[in-house]
């Protein structure tokens, strides 16, 4: 298995991976997105791939702010259904500290949905602890003609 930031004739399978978590962007939009992420040098997606087959991927990106440390920020994290429980999430969260070390930085954070039990005791069990609670909001806006 190697880890490896994902390139563009990845979008069929990290869409595939998407799905499992019930995300229904459009293969188009995947890309798009891959795109905007290859083109920013503060993140990247980092995937775990086997024999041609990707078993899981992280989203990382360099957040700052004015009122907090510089920091990493996972910003999507999943594992095939099929090969969880086997170490693939602890070896794409270790490849995400390493990338968080190669930017200078030593903080990684993440958020995760509150419905998620299992994935709260598996990121406590790799060391991240609860430092906040919140709610998520958004804001739809309608295009300008």
């Amino acid at each position: 298995m190697q880890i490896r930031p994902a390139i563009d004739s990845d979008v069929p399978q990290l869409l595939v991976l998407n799905q499992q978590l019930g995300y229904t962007l459009t293969e188009q939009q995947t890309a798009d997105n891959l795109q905007m992420v290859q083109t920013n040098p503060g993140a990247t997606i980092l995937v775990a791939e086997q024999g041609g087959s990707l078993l899981g991927w992280i989203g990382l990106e360099r957040r700052v702010g004015l009122e907090t440390p510089p920091r990493i920020e996972i910003t999507g994290f999943v594992v095939d259904a099929a090969v969880r429980r086997s170490g693939i999430g602890r070896i794409l969260l270790a490849a995400a500290e390493d990338w968080a070390r190669q930017h200078g930085l030593d903080m990684v954070v993440l958020r995760t949905n509150i419905n998620r039990d299992d994935a709260h005791a598996f990121y406590r069990s790799q060391g991240f602890e609860t430092f906040k609670t919140q709610y998520a909001m958004r804001k739809r806006l309608l295009a300008h003609r």
